[in-house]
């Protein structure tokens, strides 16, 4: 799509201050015209890629820990979480100031807490993870991975299936570690979830769950103009990140490991509980969100940070792809949203509620009830949207031109984190696929990146003497008569496209009146839609009364 015009990569400048230096590179070719733009805005334009081949020494090791299955040691207490914590430190402070890569920091939880299978006792794995961070220290990394290896092939292999004595032990221990909500999922979600899904397993229609994943994940689609807003260029301005920003991200942490194995409750035991290393592992990782906020880095140096972790969860039928980021990049997300997340609330209103307005979503849902029961006898009608593969088909360039103008504070960190495309390895499988388009699975932005890049469309489509919309993120709904509704759908089908927004009517719902059912289908007959009486609406339900009383009956 283009070559690099520019590179302006961070550079050591009194010890720890950043700067950038800006380094041409002539060109062959005209630009293009997202190349042009991201020049505009950033100096710099898209990488496009996964980055130069992985042949270095750390980086081979790094793949290859990338692969293991991640199942490790808690780190213990006492002076070896310590020493443990003040060499994570290191490592992110080395990645904050530009002297290396990611690659080592995202590793270093596979390598030095691997579990070994014959090795129980507290006092034996204690000494074991000395023994390992000893190596490391050593830079034996060769060593430290052809053991991390042997011990995960050994390791028994797959998921049996659990009965109910071991999932009330499993629920219990979430609880006791403070992981209610995710207790909750659990222990609700077992007779509903047919489980994980291996790459290999069958997804019907002839195809593997690993090809479903790869087909979820399209390449770059062409940028349309349009889908750019035209506007001044706002100052950039840069974010100062503290330790105490640090502090109050650690404490909301939650959620599973990415790649590299330390899961939420690890980081916030490493950032809050081992006294003076915790207070490096903060400054580092303070150093870290600096760097990525207000300089513009090379893709290589991050690559690491920004991969993911892709499981498949058997939808029943069908496939949920979860995307799981590292819990490092994931605190570095979560401390930018606190800072600069109140800039995309005042931008969208009402007209995104995935800003994270408050209450949003129950005031739509009482507002657009109301409505319905009063307006449904006279002709009006709620249409339900649903769009296809929404997150990873956004248009990637427009939403980083957008988030230039609208969301301007957190732009750079923006443009850093998708002008490469991020590594999705496949949990189970000893390959990984790419994410090239839209915004990834895994980061706690990626919501409030995709509201912003769809803004200007739900902008286009709101006209109050016509009709009510509603957005929350790729969940459209449109409150009107039935003929405004229809043109409504139109609007959205020829516009929605340029914004990387492709509505699919057959999966999506128009509620209306019991006694206007008939008026609704011949009104539509040439739209392949579902008219129904009732229907889920974000979380709560609008339509008739028995509907309802049957929705409320079967949860």
């Amino acid at each position: 799509m283009n070559g690099r015009c520019c590179n302006i990569s961070p550079k050591i400048s009194n010890g720890s201050s950043l700067v950038s230096e800006v380094r041409p590179v002539s060109h062959a070719l005209p630009m293009s015209f997202v190349d042009e733009k991201m020049m505009l805005a950033f100096g710099s334009t898209l990488t496009n890629s996964e980055g130069d081949v992985i042949n270095g020494r750390i980086e081979k090791i790094w793949k290859r820990a990338a692969l293991l299955r991640g199942r490790v040691y808690r780190v213990p207490g006492g002076s070896i979480g310590r020493e443990f914590t003040a060499v994570l430190a290191k490592e992110y402070e080395l990645l904050a100031s530009g002297v290396q890569k990611s690659e080592k920091p995202s590793m270093i939880g596979k390598l030095i807490l691997q579990k070994d299978k014959k090795i129980r006792k507290s006092s034996d794995i204690k000494r074991l993870i000395k023994r390992r961070l000893k190596m490391w220290k050593d830079d034996l990394l060769e060593e430290l991975i052809q053991e991390a290896e042997a011990c995960d092939r050994k390791l028994p292999m797959g998921v049996t299936k659990m009965s109910d004595e071991e999932a009330i032990l499993v629920f219990s221990r979430m609880v006791l570690q403070g992981k209610i909500r995710e207790a909750l999922r659990f222990i609700t979600n077992r007779s509903e979830s047919g489980g994980l899904l291996q790459p290999d397993d069958d997804a019907g229609k002839g195809k593997t769950v690993q090809e479903v994943l790869e087909s979820k994940h399209p390449p770059q689609s062409e940028a349309v103009p349009e889908a750019f807003i035209v506007a001044d260029l706002p100052t950039l301005v840069d974010v100062d990140v503290t330790e105490s920003h640090i502090v109050k991200a650690a404490k909301h942490l939650s959620g599973g490991a990415g790649i590299s194995a330390l899961d939420a409750s690890q980081w916030q035991v490493l950032l809050l509980k081992h006294g003076g290393a915790s207070e490096e592992l903060r400054s580092a990782m303070a150093s870290l969100t600096m760097r990525l906020a207000n300089t513009i880095g090379q893709w290589d140096d991050i690559r690491a940070l920004k991969a993911k972790k892709l499981i498949a969860l058997d939808k029943c039928p069908g496939i949920r792809p979860i995307g799981i980021g590292d819990v490092a990049d994931r605190l570095c997300a979560k401390v930018m949203i606190d800072i600069t997340g109140d800039d995309v609330q005042a931008e969208c209103l009402a007209d995104q509620l995935c800003s994270g307005i408050k209450a949003g979503i129950e005031g739509a849902i009482h507002a657009f009830s109301s409505m319905f029961d009063e307006l449904s006898n006279d002709g009006w009608g709620l249409l339900l949207m649903d769009a296809s593969n929404a997150f990873n088909s956004v248009n990637r360039a427009a939403a980083i031109w957008n988030s230039r103008i609208l969301w301007s504070r957190s732009s750079r960190y923006i443009f850093n984190a998708y002008q490469g495309y991020a590594m999705l390895f496949i949990a189970g499988s000893k390959t990984y696929i790419l994410s090239r388009e839209g915004v990834t699975q895994g980061d706690p932005m990626a919501m409030l990146v995709y509201g912003i890049a769809i803004l200007p469309l739900t902008k286009k489509l709101k006209n109050l003497e016509k009709w009510k919309q509603n957005w929350y993120a790729d969940d459209s709904a449109c409150l009107a008569k039935f003929k405004e509704l229809k043109e409504w759908l139109e609007l959205l089908i020829l516009e929605g496209p340029k914004y990387g927004y492709f509505p699919e009517p057959e999966k999506s719902y128009l509620v209306v009146h019991p006694n206007l059912l008939d008026e609704a289908k011949l009104l539509f007959k040439d739209i392949q839609i579902n008219i129904v009486t009732g229907h889920r609406f974000l979380g709560g339900y609008v339509g008739s009364s028995a509907d309802c009383q049957d929705w409320v009956q079967k949860k």
